[in-house]
């Protein structure tokens, strides 16, 4: 019977799953991530747990990262309700996370902040297929005169990317041409630019977070763990019908959707058709280290309200935001549950589309901007949050205001499976699905 090693090296733990060929877990350690002396250290410790657990070597290894940060990206578009609308929904979708966004014209402070923050892959974007070409030509100039080589996916307007790209590799940029991101007014196309830059993560991000040892033992190529989690809730959906997943962490909440892109009777869009699996990420919402962001965008109020009158929540709250590594104190976990439930309400609510009233010459018209998940089936919580909480399904319990899912089925990743599983979802998919279907929990 096989035996298949699934890592996930993240900033601070590597966690590893082993699972036989029927989808069982076997075996799963993790250790510390030792991104700051050698990768493989973490790696080998946690590994050698597995071995000694499953009492026999792996067959495959598969892998994901978010270590040192994961892949952090900046995108530069034309419009920013457009193009750079556009390039931040590839970026996102191919588990990246977005540092900025620039639109029109890069200026003499945004080649500085670019060159300051050094990210691992900009993607330059502008301009649909015939249209506008100077934009894009005139930032690839600025970048090429002004930044320090980075590694560049070109997505604009195919007929001014080989220009472009020329004046970004005589700089000693490595550029990769793909498709436009937006080749028609309104019209997406991401998924060339998502393969792109999963190409370049391979060819100079696992190269510099120092990861090379680990890719070569692997079955599959390395993949940024946001995108693992991607092609998992993938899976599922072509399963059990349009869902969504929500992660939320430390520092930022992550919220996945499959569906949601049609436009109701009556309705008229406005703006870009979103990405049928799409993901966002709230880097201002999460748990510890964006706690005060979290409680100014919820009010504080409204986090103390369900607080028992013999519980100190207040309190507590103040301790955890003096030391964002601390564990709420026993008996307060209903202050977490709150938290958590506020972090998923606002993100949840920041994914979701809306809808504007507006006075046509045919009368008055609703129009749509972005996703209407009203129909989703399924929401599921995924991450330590949700599974260590005693309350998930509270939690995940939002309401059905405006475009918020109306009566979805609401689980739990109970074995915090969803990234292991997406790690299978391309090679061995009826395994994931096993994995997956012994995982998910119904609230």
């Amino acid at each position: 019977m096989a035996l298949y090693l699934l890592a996930d090296v993240g900033s601070t733990w590597t966690k590893l799953t082993a699972v036989d060929d029927t989808g069982s877990v076997v075996a799963r350690a993790s250790a510390p991530t030792t991104v700051s002396t050698d990768i493989m250290q973490g790696f080998n410790a946690a590994l050698k747990e597995i071995r000694t657990q499953a009492g026999r070597n792996e067959d495959k290894i598969y892998a994901c990262s978010s270590a040192a940060g994961g892949l952090a990206m900046i995108a530069c578009g034309l419009v920013p309700d457009l193009t750079g609308q556009a390039a931040r929904l590839a970026v996102l979708g191919a588990g990246a996370k977005v540092l900025r966004v620039y639109g029109y014209n890069l200026n003499r402070d945004d080649v500085k902040e670019i060159e300051s923050i050094r990210p691992d892959i900009l993607l330059l974007a502008g301009g649909t297929d015939g249209g506008n070409k100077r934009f894009l030509l005139e930032n690839a100039q600025a970048l090429a005169e002004n930044v320090s080589p980075l590694p560049v996916v070109l997505a604009g307007n195919r007929n001014a990317v080989y220009e472009a790209a020329e004046m970004l590799e005589a700089a000693g940029f490595s550029v990769e041409i793909t498709g436009n991101v937006m080749p028609d007014l309104n019209k997406l196309d991401i998924e060339p630019a998502r393969e792109s830059i999963r190409n370049l993560f391979l060819r100079h991000i696992v190269r510099a977070k120092g990861m090379e040892t680990l890719s070569r033992q692997l079955a599959a190529p390395l993949i940024p763990t946001p995108a693992a989690v991607l092609a998992a809730g993938m899976l599922l959906a072509r399963e059990t019908g349009q869902l969504m997943m929500v992660d939320v962490g430390g520092a930022t909440t992550d919220v996945y959707s499959y569906g949601g892109v049609e436009v109701p009777t009556g309705m008229m869009r406005k703006g870009l058709e979103p990405p049928w699996d799409m993901r966002t990420v709230e880097a201002d919402i999460g748990m510890r280290y964006s706690l005060s962001s979290l409680v100014q965008q919820a009010g504080l109020e409204s986090i103390l309200a369900l607080a028992p009158q013999e519980e100190p929540w207040q309190e507590e709250l103040e301790k955890i935001l003096a030391s964002p590594g601390r564990l709420v104190s026993p008996g307060l976990e209903g202050l977490e549950a709150n938290l958590a439930r506020a972090a998923v309400r606002i993100s949840v609510s920041r994914h979701a589309g809306t809808v504007e009233r507006i006075y046509s010459p045919t009368g008055f018209v609703d129009v749509l901007t972005g996703k209407d998940l009203r129909g989703m089936q399924t929401m599921i919580g995924v991450g330590g949050v949700m599974v260590n909480s005693l309350d998930p399904r509270g939690i995940l319990a939002i309401g059905n205001e405006g475009l918020l899912p109306e009566n979805p089925r609401l689980m739990l990743d109970s074995k915090y499976i969803m990234a292991a599983a997406g790690l299978l979802a391309a090679s061995q998919p009826r395994l994931a699905g096993r994995m997956l279907a012994d995982s998910l929990a119904t609230l």
